[in-house]
């Protein structure tokens, strides 16, 4: 068999242009502009920022909307950040500047708007010094009169932040553990505690991949090599490890919070006793291997459940296997698992999961945003094989594999789960150099292939060559770049018809600067231009117009 290589995460964070309604904000490093774009009316405003206005974030609305867009832009050069708000008609003004630390290049915002965090991503920084930690964050709060900008220290090299849904604290993943910031406290914002992510900290140095729930109450660890999830009570200070059967290759959280799911690529026989033991919340509970209970339709995948007795219980933990179950089947090969975590109850019940074996080799899982059906595959082997997998017990883990003829790269799911966008990656000898597949969730329908005419798969570890993919409910747009054979195209998906129409681009996307803007019908693309270029896309007429100069207020419609 194959030796698998380790999976890929692929970051689809955007930079640049974010949007805001039916608003598109871009910035220009080299003019000092920040453009506000009508999706509607394609009507460009811009305004003045600092020195050097790159990352940008827009805030959400406020008043229900009914007053105009806003959005915070960090000015590399000047090291300060801008607010900038528009009226109902657009125009647009700095209404505030506040100091941020230097080489700051990240954003987190708090879902009602008032605190916004600016913070260094050590993955987008070229050749970081190893002495340098990027710890220091700023934190703004811009509904105090006059505005605050306080900065603050955190653990070394900050890896994400989460905002909770109470508006009061942020979350950040740090190489040491979670620090925890209150923003509400009496002195002003806060770093209020670190957590610990096991008994042995200072040498708990493998690479880690950390999901919080919205409310901030969990957070689910998964680390490199690792055969357990860590599950951590942030209120309460504490952790266990849930021994699971094999190697952890990666973990995911349902849009709606209720479970996690680790992908074990290659099973063993039953769960090896976690190393790191128990947090501080008290012993580890072991998952128990049993017998299965079912199987899925397509009969081939065994039902496991976590069911007491510990590890030591063997076979007798649990339930024999029941009518149309598969047993344990072979432990290694062409065979994974994914196991299902609820959230409620981990922490109490530590073998109360569900562990579903299935005839095929996956290491990666995408969940999207109604998570009903998880997205099972491999970028680790060449395996052109994708299982959707439903994740719901009522319907006794149905799973079907698709065989989209072409080694998967990555997927992403639409928001109501009902399509698939799957970047693939032709054979050598192929005359297109990329593709990609629409692959049907909800209806048992052949999937569609598209070849392309520029790589959709990064051609070595630099996952910037990889194409964008923007998706909504019933629209995708799919960009790709060859800047050699100055070849720019975007392809315009409309589902569930599975059409796909390609559209010429008149120079090479900027990095990251594709979306949709839901509420004016448009897809966008912005584009390396010295005066600044963004096309943009009717999702129903597939119709262009592309604006170019409106950074000049010299607008150009093509």
């Amino acid at each position: 068999m194959q030796q698998p290589e380790p999976e890929v995460e692929v970051d689809r964070a955007f930079r640049v242009p974010v949007v805001s309604g039916r608003w598109v904000w871009t910035a220009n490093p080299s003019s000092g502009r920040v453009a506000l774009i009508d999706a509607k009316t394609f009507a460009v405003t811009t305004a003045l920022a600092g020195a050097g206005p790159t990352y940008l974030a827009a805030l959400p609305a406020r008043d229900g909307g009914s007053r105009g867009p806003r959005a915070l832009v960090i000015n590399s050069v000047s090291e300060d950040a801008t607010l900038l708000s528009a009226d109902d008609s657009g125009e647009v003004e700095p209404t505030l500047t506040l100091a941020v630390h230097q080489g700051a290049n990240a954003w987190a915002v708090t879902p009602d708007g008032r605190f916004a965090i600016a913070w260094t991503d050590a993955s987008a920084a070229e050749k970081p010094d190893p002495s340098e930690g990027f710890q220091d964050i700023t934190v703004l709060d811009l509904e105090t009169e006059p505005a605050l900008s306080k900065r603050l220290s955190v653990g070394f090299r900050p890896a994400r932040v989460f905002m909770a849904d109470d508006n009061r604290y942020a979350y950040l993943v740090t190489d040491a553990g979670i620090d925890v910031v209150d923003l509400l406290s009496e002195d002003g914002p806060i770093v209020e505690r670190e957590l610990e992510l096991s008994l042995d900290p200072a040498n708990d140095t493998a690479k880690r991949d950390v999901s919080m729930t919205p409310d901030g109450k969990l957070a689910f660890v998964r680390r490199e090599g690792a055969s357990h999830v860590t599950v951590v009570d942030v209120e309460q200070g504490m952790f266990k490890d849930i021994a699971l059967p094999g190697v952890v290759t990666d973990l995911d959280l349902s849009a709606d919070a209720s479970m996690a799911v680790a992908i074990i690529r290659q099973p063993t026989l039953a769960a090896e006793p976690s190393a790191a033991g128990a947090g501080q919340g008290g012993q580890a509970g072991q998952a128990g291997e049993t017998g299965a209970v079912g199987g899925s339709e397509g009969g081939d995948a065994g039902v496991e459940m976590g069911g007491g007795g510990g590890l030591d219980s063997g076979v007798e933990g649990g339930g024999a296997a029941g009518e149309g179950g598969a047993g344990p089947g072979p432990m290694l090969g062409e065979r994974s698992m994914a196991v299902l975590l609820p959230a409620a109850g981990i922490l109490d019940n530590p073998d109360d999961f569900a562990a579903v074996e299935i005839d095929e080799l996956f290491g990666s899982v995408e969940l999207g945003a109604q998570g009903a059906t998880a997205l099972l595959y491999s970028n680790g082997v060449s395996s052109s094989h994708l299982t959707l997998l439903q994740l719901a017990a009522e319907q006794n883990f149905a799973h079907r594999t698709v065989d989209l003829k072409l080694p998967i790269f990555s997927a992403v799911s639409a928001p109501d789960g009902a399509h698939a966008i799957v970047l693939l990656r032709p054979p050598a000898g192929s005359q297109k150099p990329g593709a990609f597949a629409v692959v049907p969730i909800v209806k048992d329908l052949p999937a569609k292939i598209q070849g392309t005419r520029a790589l959709t798969v990064p051609a070595d570890s630099n996952l910037k060559d990889a194409a964008m993919v923007a998706i909504d409910d019933t629209r995708a747009l799919v960009t790709v770049s060859d800047s050699a054979s100055s070849t720019h195209v975007a392809y315009l998906v409309r589902m569930p018809e599975l059409r796909v129409d390609s559209v010429e681009l008149a120079s090479a996307p900027l990095e990251q600067a594709s979306g949709i803007v839901r509420d004016a019908n448009q897809a966008f693309v912005a584009q390396q231009h010295p005066e600044g270029r963004i096309t943009f896309i009717d999702l129903d007429s597939g119709e262009q117009h592309t604006l170019t100069g409106f950074e000049l207020s010299t607008e150009v419609a093509q």
